[in-house]
């Protein structure tokens, strides 16, 4: 149990390492001048400039960086999926303004073929955005792919006293694709109306030189691609999305085409009333020395260890779990989930992720070393090698690949000539980073039938940024005096670089639009209102990415998800059963045989009464025979 709580307490133990450089208290925005007349939001008069522009020249704004992303920074590259490379010149002249972190991250953008899925687009204004706390029409992000084009929901926050907007996608944006942002004359800044400035407005008449001219025709062409009229249009940019799923599915396929063997019979022994197996086989690291993925060709062998359990009575083959557990933790989190399931017995398998446990390379119980390498970051210069990063949770997939692979082909563990796993009813168990890890596993295998993610999240930037646990960690590269443009920046190019690894884009391909012609998992989501450790907007992005539903009783309301549904939930999308249960309490057995409630947690969310009745639930219907079934636990406790 102590290994469920160790995403919430290896942060913690870092807040000793992260002094902030900068502890002053952040300054106090400067209150409004209530005595400043409100703006006259009427057109001006024909021919007279409007009192706000749009912020956009690329080659004529020293110092700033308005739009981003904007395919201004990609060069043609027939080698890459989308026909671009990103571009991004350490001598362009706002470079030098940003920090050492958020250089490392706009360099480490020079190896992708297009920008970000979930990242968010920045927009700026010679004038004062209007507070946003939702969509609002005269903002529009599209999908240029799209025949006609579609108008993409998102999360808007106002940065930078005013002058730049961020656009959070609700859900990722395809890859591969075009994108634009079109800021319409029914936006009016706090001063009033909104001009295009001069380099946009000579763009959408389809003039320009150098890199702008060749962007040029894509600007001409909004107008009639979106029906609006020309003058109509007051801001735009225009970017290409990443190729995000291909490397993945070469490995994959790599992996499929490969035999795997126990390099040993396991060493298996009695633990109680199971047996606990250990054992290592041959797996591949698709990993170069400098940490990244390039392709689908294995750089390097290594032996990598796995811990299976099993009944001690009775006859195989059992149902199938495999366990991805927390950050800190380590494989033995398989031999709780063991037991989980209570009377109905199955078959565990765990391996440790990149940095863990005993897994090859990793840095065994230091903390502090673990982190840094996980993370990919370098405490000392603060910064962060996102594509390491990115390639690290990867990675962590392709291990779980390998092992399902040894497993189907090796379903005999002990050797007595029996089967102990059942290839064809597997399903997989994610806690925390086990969660989260979970998207990629399940969109690229589809024999995993059924999944328990407790507590997932996606947009990996967003766990790091939202997270309390993480707040004084991050000092380190983002100290409190951060201007909060500049913060979200540095997030956003974060999320850019590691998008081919963040969960949140491969949910739209685990229960639909699949890269195989599996149905897709059953799946159980579970998170606690309050979640210091995996914050609630982070789940929310990871459901909405795969449309799941939540499930009555809903406490935090959720934007953009399918309507809530009611208890008991069977067979809900079509054959597949599948929601999303919040808990904002849980109630404990003590030593003494008292039941407690307490405030859900990210540590206790996972042990309380509910959630283990609520998993024997959905666990046992699907071994039965049936759709897993979703229970509300206060109708039966």
């Amino acid at each position: 149990m102590r290994r469920i709580a160790a995403l919430l307490s290896l942060p913690a133990l870092l807040v000793a390492c992260a002094e902030d450089p900068e502890t002053s208290p952040a300054q106090e925005a400067p209150a409004a001048d209530q005595g400043t007349p409100a703006p006259d939001l009427a057109a001006p008069d024909a021919g007279a400039p409007c009192p706000a522009a749009f912020a956009y020249d690329p080659e004529g704004l020293p110092g700033q960086l308005t739009s981003f992303p904007d395919d201004y920074w990609t060069v043609a590259d027939a080698s890459k999926g989308t026909g671009l490379r990103v571009q991004i010149l350490d001598d362009a002249p706002w470079f030098a303004e940003a920090s050492a972190t958020l250089q490392g991250l706009y360099a480490g953008m020079n190896a992708l073929d297009g920008f970000g899925t979930s990242a968010p687009v920045f927009v700026a204004l010679d004038g004062t955005f209007p507070v946003m706390h939702e969509m609002h029409p005269g903002v529009r992000l599209y999908d240029l792919g799209a025949e006609p084009p579609v108008a993409v929901d998102y999360e808007p926050v106002v940065l930078d006293e005013g002058r730049t907007l961020a656009l959070w996608p609700a859900r990722p944006l395809r890859g591969a694709t075009e994108h634009a942002v079109v800021i319409t004359a029914e936006l009016q800044a706090q001063e009033g109306c909104i001009d295009p400035s001069p380099t946009l407005a000579a763009l959408l008449a389809g003039e320009g030189d150098g890199r702008l001219g060749e962007l040029a025709p894509r600007y001409a062409a909004l107008p009639e691609q979106l029906g609006l009229d020309a003058a109509e249009i007051r801001g735009a940019t225009v970017f290409t999305t990443q190729t995000l799923h291909a490397t993945s599915r070469a490995v994959a396929a790599d992996i499929a085409g490969r035999d795997f063997a126990w390099t040993a019979p396991p060493t298996c022994v009695p633990s109680g009333r199971q047996i606990h197996c250990e054992g290592t086989f041959t797996a591949y690291d698709y990993r170069y020395a400098d940490g990244v993925v390039v392709d689908g060709s294995p750089q390097r062998d290594w032996q990598l260890p796995v811990s299976v359990w099993f009944p001690a009575e009775g006859e195989g083959p059992w149902p199938t779990y495999l366990v991805g557990h927390g950050l800190g933790g380590d494989r033995s989190l398989g031999g709780f989930v063991s037991q989980l399931t209570g009377d109905s017995p199955i078959t565990v398998v765990a391996v440790d992720a990149v940095a863990h446990g005993e897994h090859p390379g990793g840095v065994g119980a230091d903390a502090v070393a673990l982190i840094s390498q996980f993370f990919a970051a370098d405490l000392a210069s603060r910064t962060v090698n996102a594509l390491a990063l990115r390639d690290n949770f990867r990675q962590s997939t392709y291990d779980r690949l390998q092992t399902l692979a040894l497993i189907r082909a090796n379903p005999d563990i002990d050797g007595d000539g029996t089967p102990d796993v059942d290839p064809g009813q597997m399903g997989y168990f994610g806690f925390s980073l086990g969660g989260i890890m979970g998207s990629e596993l399940l969109a690229l295998d589809g024999g995993l039938q059924v999944a328990v993610l407790g507590m997932p999240g996606g947009r990996l930037s967003s766990v790091m940024r939202d997270g309390a646990a993480f707040e004084t960690l991050l000092r380190l590269f983002v100290p409190s005096r951060t201007p909060d443009g500049e913060r979200e920046r540095l997030f956003g190019a974060l999320q850019t670089v590691a998008e081919a690894g963040d969960p949140v884009n491969y949910g739209p391909h685990v229960m639909g639009d699949r890269f195989d012609d599996a149905q897709g998992p059953h799946t159980l989501m579970v998170m606690a209102v309050g979640d210091q450790v995996v914050p609630n907007s982070t789940t929310a992005a990871l459901a909405r990415a795969w449309q799941i539903p939540p499930v009555r009783p809903t406490i935090v309301g959720l934007p953009f998800l399918p309507e809530p549904e009611t208890a008991p939930v069977q067979g809900n999308l079509g054959a597949l059963t599948a929601g999303l249960f919040q808990y904002k309490e849980v109630s404990e057995r003590e030593v003494s045989g008292v039941v407690r409630r307490r405030d859900a947690t990210h540590d206790n969310v996972m042990l309380g009464r509910e959630t283990i009745l609520q998993v024997r639930r959905f666990h046992r219907a699907w071994v039965e025979g049936m759709a897993p079934i979703i229970v509300n636990p206060a109708d039966e406790l």
